[in-house]
């Protein structure tokens, strides 16, 4: 796991987080990133 977590972009800890919590974070997480991850047409 320490692996994954040295290669990943971003670490959320979860210890102190309910789910709506969790949910707003991955929210503003990724709403706030200028590149797009994936697009639809």
């Amino acid at each position: 796991m320490i692996e994954i977590r040295e290669a990943s972009d971003l670490v959320i800890d979860t210890s102190e987080l309910n789910i709506h919590q969790l949910a707003t974070t991955i929210t503003e997480q990724f709403s706030a990133r200028t590149t797009p991850a994936c697009a639809s047409r």
